[in-house]
């Protein structure tokens, strides 16, 4: 209260001064700034809403009960926090949309982050960033360059058209497409099935630990490994470099060069594997128990390892080093076809056939 008298006995004596007189004084420089509003809440009945374009950029909520069954929300460089259940949303530039409830429709271009929780969430993704859905079915489509999707849904169906994506899938039954540029696939579900693309040159690299997978490599080259029961494996018309140590794998090689391990580190690694060999270089190792080669019209170079195996020469030539015990070796019945085997397992059995054979028995 003293002060506000001395304020109004100050304004009062200004007020009975004689002559009355205003000094204005200027002062140089920058206004005081302002505090942006970069905060939206979109609440009600929206069945569109366009986010206008802000610097910095927006922080968008989507309450709940807010979007009909045909909302739109279109937005550019604007994190939208989705807070309702399902809805379409288009963003570009820098944009985060992140959904609590599942069953968006997500188009995006530039720089984005995009994540769901269980729904049936359909995604297409044109530029680079993040995509990471929960369970439920997902539709994901990305085609921009160095792309991450992580899944966990079940029978998900991703896309990746650009180049340099990494795909990491958890669910069951998941179908996952390379089908343009390099792609790197790490699935841990079983029942998957990975196909690579109609380019040439482009690179497969998938990890897969599920049983009864699937892989087709179509064009490219592939760096796989094996390590669920009851694979199965295409080779692709590229370079096909392998890895198996789950058990009961079947593999068919095709018209590419090929470095191919059966086997890992316990004897039941890759055991029971059956690998169909193709018509370019093959360079295989055999470690797992029970494992059969058959044909191949190219140049094989085969350490058979693993016991109880059975290798079925191709027509091309066989150089073999038979280290296991009770291997059978059964040559071509192509004239001109060779065999050459170094054999230092037990009990081992070879038949040359119509095979030019040189073998060398030490066990």
């Amino acid at each position: 209260m003293g002060l506000a008298q001395q304020i109004s006995a100050m304004l009062g004596a200004a007020w009975n001064a004689t002559p009355k007189t205003l000094d204005i004084v200027t002062v140089n420089g920058s206004a005081p700034a302002t505090t942006p509003v970069t905060e939206l809440l979109l609440t009600g009945d929206v069945t569109s809403a366009n986010v206008p374009a802000s610097s910095p950029s927006w922080t968008a909520v989507v309450a709940a009960d807010t979007l009909g069954s045909a909302s739109t929300v279109v937005a550019s460089n604007t994190a939208l926090l989705v807070n309702d259940y399902g809805g379409e949303f288009i963003v570009s530039g820098n944009s985060t949309v992140a959904g609590t409830n599942g069953n968006l429709l997500v188009g995006a271009t530039g720089n984005y982050m995009i994540s769901s929780a269980f729904g049936f969430n359909t995604i297409f993704a044109a530029g680079a960033g993040t995509v990471g859905l929960g369970g439920g079915l997902n539709i994901i489509d990305v085609t921009g360059t160095g792309d991450l999707v992580v899944s966990q849904g079940d029978q998900d169906r991703i896309i990746a058209a650009g180049d340099l994506a990494t795909i990491n899938a958890s669910g069951t039954g998941d179908t996952i497409v390379a089908a343009h540029g390099s792609t790197t696939v790490n699935t841990s579900g079983d029942s998957v099935a990975i196909f690579g693309g109609a380019t040439a040159g482009a690179t497969l690299v998938a990890s897969v630990t599920g049983a009864y997978a699937t892989v087709s490599a179509g064009a490219d080259n592939q760096t796989v490994t094996l390590g669920g029961a009851d694979a199965l494996d295409f080779a692709g018309s590229g370079t096909n470099d392998l890895v198996v140590t789950g058990a009961s794998a079947t593999l068919a090689g095709s018209t590419g060069d090929a470095n191919v391990t059966l086997g890992g580190a316990n004897p039941t690694d890759g055991a029971n594997a059956l690998y169909f060999v193709g018509s370019g270089t093959s360079n295989i190792s055999v470690a797992g128990s029970a494992a059969t080669l058959a044909g191949g019209t190219g140049t094989v170079n085969a350490t058979l390892g693993g016991s109880n195996g059975l290798d079925l020469a191709g027509s091309g030539t066989n150089n073999l080093m038979v280290t296991g015990d009770s291997v059978a070796v059964l040559g071509d019945t192509t004239t001109g076809s060779v065999l050459d085997a170094s054999v230092t397992g037990a009990y081992a059995t070879i038949s040359a056939s119509a095979a030019n054979q040189t073998v060398t028995l030490g066990g």
